[in-house]
């Protein structure tokens, strides 16, 4: 299978620290590192555990330390990058992450990817946009224009009322909406994740699954479903939801249901969290 993925890259400046941390002293910094994430995430989840799955990846970056790494790193994992181009004029989206080992707390700064674009056509079975409300310079009409399969995730908890309804026109160009609960029941304005689920899904093309740290919903408006899932201690969850979109993709091509791709999401997600 040959997988596109469309959307910001993110160069995350991640500090790793082991115990705790004193103001000022920056010894309490164990380990520093550049990770790409983003698209990237979903990349390395997909190419990690669906061995032959093929990935391009298309985005934006600037020039500067934090593209270079993104760029460097989708090379080593085996993406295909032709379509990633840089900006001169405007940085990497980036984010700013403190680790420790019970906590994640992360500072985003959007940066090229935000520009206006037109996503190229990528040959490929399944399409994905990753942070589809990152990039309000996309419009719905384009959503049409890919042919396979297509999902998307969102990443923000807030949107005003214009991009809200905006984005309610995106899903329904969606064979797949991954999203998170929180993101889910601030989108659609309900107290349970099950109750964004079935909103969510009467306005999908196709499918909304709503992922939650226990497990998932899924609804497609006329049928409604659950899945539980065990609750990860003392692992650091950077990258959970883009590791969750690379195994509901990845499994594609293994003939399940809806319910057991979705279980297959969550050992993958769950399998390279632990694995970071």
């Amino acid at each position: 299978m040959r997988v596109a993925l469309y959307g910001n890259l993110v160069a995350d400046s991640v500090y790793r620290l082991d115990g705790s941390v004193r103001l000022g002293n920056p010894n309490d910094c164990s380990q520093h590192y550049w990770a790409a994430g983003g698209i990237a995430n979903v990349a390395r989840g997909l190419l990690e555990c669906f061995p032959g799955t093929k990935v391009a990846c298309s985005s934006i970056v600037g020039q500067d330390i934090g593209g270079g790494q993104c760029q460097q790193q989708l090379v080593e994992m085996g993406a295909d990058i032709e379509e990633v181009t840089e900006n001169i004029a405007a940085p990497t989206s980036s984010a700013t992450v403190l680790l420790t080992p019970h906590s994640k707390t992360s500072i985003v700064a959007w940066g090229a990817d935000q520009h206006t674009r037109q996503f190229p056509h990528i040959e490929a079975d399944w399409h994905h946009i990753a942070y589809l409300d990152a990039l309000p310079n996309l419009l719905p009409s384009e959503l049409d224009s890919f042919d396979g399969i297509l999902s998307a995730d969102l990443c923000r908890t807030q949107h005003d009322s214009e991009f809200q309804f905006r984005i309610f026109d995106y899903i329904g160009h969606l064979d797949y909406l991954l999203i998170s609960d929180g993101e889910a029941m601030s989108l659609v304005d309900v107290e349970t994740p099950k109750e964004a689920c079935a909103r969510l899904g009467s306005l999908a093309k196709g499918w909304a699954v709503v992922h939650h740290e226990a497990g998932s919903y899924w609804s497609n408006g006329a049928v409604c479903g659950e899945h539980s899932a065990p609750k990860l201690h003392n692992v650091n969850v950077l990258g959970a939801g883009d590791y969750f979109s690379a195994g509901f993709i990845g499994c594609n091509g293994e003939g399940l249901e809806i319910g057991d791709r979705i279980k297959r999401a969550h050992e993958v997600a769950t399998r390279m969290l632990q694995h970071d």
